[in-house]
């Protein structure tokens, strides 16, 4: 299983005069077992992607606390 993060907060006050924060996870996993003898064209045969993206979050503190915080509150829907 391979998870990518991205995220990113917005430049100003878009909404009632406050900052957004959001966060896009791909996991990339496979359904078969990969075995020592496997093929990499096997595996990617196999490879199924999903898409999930965090709630938006109001950005409170414009620091990597305040980041950390939002990469937190995002992470819960999606983790479940």
């Amino acid at each position: 299983m391979l998870n990518q993060y991205r995220a990113d907060a917005t430049n100003s006050a878009v909404w009632q005069k406050c900052k957004l924060h959001t966060t896009e996870v791909e996991t990339c996993y496979t359904g078969t077992a990969v075995l020592e003898g496997s093929s990499f064209e096997v595996v990617l045969k196999h490879l199924e992607s999903q898409r999930l993206l965090g709630d938006l979050q109001i950005v409170r503190e414009s620091n990597s606390a305040g980041t950390l915080g939002c990469l937190r509150k995002q992470m819960v829907p999606i983790n479940t």
